[in-house]
């Protein structure tokens, strides 16, 4: 796998929801914020270039991590058809954890998860939402999701990010679209934006 350029993170008002999400209020500015690459080991043995960031929060530092939907809650309708559907949720008794080694921010997966910079809480019962640290700026608002179906499978896909979402396999890179999820084997290794992020068994 050739290794990703990672270009300077984008002035705040880049994304439509830094100036949309919290009206009036005026953000930093992470043109100035110092990054270098460090190299983060991933489970396979492989070395991938990551940017680490130092000495700055990000955008929403302030808001909790972690939403999970009320009970009886339909979510919008933007998840329908989705791995994030009402339909598609399954109980299971499985959990696996995603991990950055960089920003080491670890998220328990027991449930539908939806992955974003700042990701919505109109979610459907049987789900989650959980907010990436994000020091690249690269990942999108609503960016993935992670869903159980049946028999504790794990499905990823994409929620039309910018930045894209992809597997990591044997030195080559899958690219997954949006209403097109992939059955995940773990351990997994994940792209979200210009962030690795590895799926293992808890």
């Amino acid at each position: 796998m050739s290794r990703i350029p990672y270009p300077p993170a984008p002035e705040p008002g880049w994304y439509d929801d830094d100036v949309d999400a919290v009206p009036g209020v005026a953000f930093p500015a992470y043109g100035t914020q110092e990054m270098r690459r460090v190299q983060a080991h991933r489970q396979d043995g492989q070395v991938s270039e990551q940017p680490e960031w130092h000495g700055e929060p990000d955008d929403y530092a302030g808001e909790p991590d972690e939403y999970t939907a009320e009970p009886g809650s339909e979510g919008d309708a933007q998840w329908d058809g989705t791995v994030l559907s009402k339909r598609f949720a399954r109980e299971t008794e499985r959990e696996a954890v995603l991990t950055n080694a960089v920003t080491n921010q670890h998220i328990d997966i027991n449930m539908n998860t939806l992955l974003g910079r700042k990701p919505s809480h109109d979610i459907p019962e049987g789900s989650k939402s959980v907010r990436l640290i994000d020091p690249t700026r690269t990942v999108s608002r609503n960016h993935c999701a992670i869903s159980y179906g049946e028999h504790g499978t794990l499905w990823l896909e994409d929620m039309g990010s910018l930045n894209g979402t992809y597997v990591v396999h044997d030195d080559e890179e899958m690219r997954v679209s949006q209403g097109m999820p992939v059955e995940l084997d773990l351990p997994a290794n994940i792209r979200i934006g210009d962030q690795f992020f590895t799926l293992d068994a808890r």
